[in-house]
């Protein structure tokens, strides 16, 4: 059986861009601008897709294994939201089970509730394959199911770090997000996948490991957050 629902507690793009620019430095932040000068329509920290660092549970009810397994060996932040999400993952038999996801929205607001500060995150209900939207519609991202949560329009225009488009590329780039809403997702299936095509045509991208593995992720706003 395969997971293809969940909530996530997304971090906001606005501060993990700030951060990422700061990492990369400043040649590369004079270029990152020059490509937005480019698209011009743009605005990336308006970004709510599915590479936004989404909150993860702690792996284990040991800490000393925690501050093993944990990259940063921080095991302070959010301690208490992360120690609950791993109480109600449990240990899950799906296939492929994403650890940022929560199966249910009212377990996704318990662990909101403890996290340190709420105004660094926002529940979001990420779907694949047979979309399952239980709120307002954010978009259509492209990427990863899960691991570091690669994303196409992420990788590309927001925080490039792994694929950056060259800079002869950056008129066509700018054409083939031409339909980028306002939350610079996708509005439809069909424009993320007409990107996705353009994207792999592109000895530049990221290549998948697996046939589909750019899989089309459609993120929603669940209804009690959206009001």
């Amino acid at each position: 059986m395969n997971q293809n629902s969940g909530y996530a507690l997304m971090r906001h793009t606005s501060q993990l861009l700030a951060n990422h620019l700061d990492l990369m430095g400043n040649r590369f932040a004079k270029s990152y601008w020059q490509m937005h000068d480019v698209i011009g329509f743009l605005d990336p920290r308006a970004y709510r897709g599915s590479c936004r660092s989404p909150l993860e549970p702690f792996v284990s009810s040991d800490p000393a294994i925690n501050v093993l397994c944990t990259s940063s060996g921080d095991v302070k932040s959010n301690a208490k939201a992360r120690q609950l999400f791993f109480e109600i993952l449990g240990e899950d038999s799906l296939d492929d089970f994403v650890d940022s996801l929560i199966p249910a929205y009212a377990d996704a607001e318990k662990v909101y509730s403890l996290v340190d500060r709420k105004d660094e995150f926002e529940i979001v209900q990420l779907s694949r394959e047979s979309f399952v939207a239980d709120g307002m519609l954010l978009g259509y991202d492209i990427g990863y199911w899960g691991g570091d949560h690669f994303s196409l329009i992420c990788d590309t225009v927001v925080m490039p770090t792994w694929h950056p488009v060259p800079e002869e590329h950056w008129p066509e780039l700018a054409t083939c997000l031409r339909h980028l809403n306002e939350n610079l997702l996708f509005s439809t299936e069909k424009e993320a996948i007409v990107f996705r095509n353009w994207y792999r045509s592109n000895d530049w991208a990221e290549i998948e490991g697996n046939a589909g593995e750019f899989c089309t992720i459609q993120l929603c706003l669940p209804y009690a957050r959206a009001a």
